[in-house]
């Protein structure tokens, strides 16, 4: 029989309430994606799917790799506890910090685009106005142009 002693059980419990902890992170990690980019209900239930999927493995992962893949009740109490605390203290600013970080990410990708696009559309719109006046033109040809025999009644487009 193989008996464990009470601190290594100790220091599973305390990487079990970081692992905890690190979870809730990329909890909200998912979270701010799918505010930003989900809209869908579908979409979003796909994405928890996911994303509990992933969980399940990187568990496994980090059971195997510190208690051997042993399963001990109060390694899951642990990470209920470090995802909690995660949750309940840190979960609103981070996720808060996200949206924020991104509104302004967007506006100097907004900024950046004006700053490129505007010279390119002083240069381009010229060439799109001569684009423009020879599609007129090609439009308006095909009418001015008049064939000086009808085809006949009978005859298909094969002549036959």
């Amino acid at each position: 029989m193989y008996i464990d002693s009470t601190d290594i059980h100790f220091k599973v419990f305390l990487l079990s309430v970081g692992f905890g902890f690190i979870v809730g992170l990329l909890y909200d990690f998912f979270k701010v994606f799918r505010t930003v980019v989900l809209k869908s209900k579908k979409g979003i239930f796909i994405q928890d799917i996911l994303f509990f999927l992933f969980i399940a493995v990187i568990t496994f992962l980090f059971l195997l790799s510190i208690n051997g893949g042993r399963f001990r009740f109060y390694i899951f109490v642990a990470l209920a506890v470090g995802f909690a605390v995660y949750f309940f203290t840190l979960s609103s600013f981070v996720f808060g910090f996200s949206l924020k970080f991104l509104d302004k990410l967007k506006s100097a990708f907004f900024l950046l685009s004006t700053v490129i696009s505007f010279p390119l559309r002083k240069i381009l719109n010229p060439a799109g106005k001569i684009r423009k006046k020879f599609k007129e033109i090609l439009i308006k040809l095909p009418k001015k142009i008049k064939f000086k025999q009808k085809p006949l009644e009978n005859e298909n487009s094969f002549g036959i």
